[in-house]
């Protein structure tokens, strides 16, 4: 990140919200855009480190996030194996009659 004054980064985030909010329900994939440099920069305006160590630990972040949502997502997930999907036969394909459906008072 470039060394900018405070003002201009405060002015930099204002900038990156509103289209983060702006997409964020429609588009999450082009918020992110948006959303991942407003999150860099609010965090040099809090405490200001090394951007390469920044990306470090946002990169390990993500991965421990990934890999915690696809445990949960595997261990939820049902049991049954899914047999080959057949659809249910017509009364009349059965040798019957179709029900007639009743008058509606």
């Amino acid at each position: 990140m470039p060394h900018l004054p405070a003002a201009l980064l405060g002015v930099l985030v204002l900038l990156l919200l509103f289209p983060t909010e702006l997409f964020m329900a429609r588009n999450y994939a082009l918020a992110l855009g948006f959303f991942t440099p407003l999150i860099m920069v609010m965090t040099d305006l809090a405490a200001p480190a090394d951007p390469v160590q920044l990306l470090l630990d946002r990169g390990t972040d993500t991965i421990l996030g990934v890999g915690a949502g696809i445990c949960v997502a595997i261990a939820t997930r049902p049991r049954t194996t899914p047999g080959p999907s057949q659809p249910e036969p017509l009364a009349e394909d059965r040798g019957g009659v179709a029900p007639t459906p009743e008058p509606r008072p």
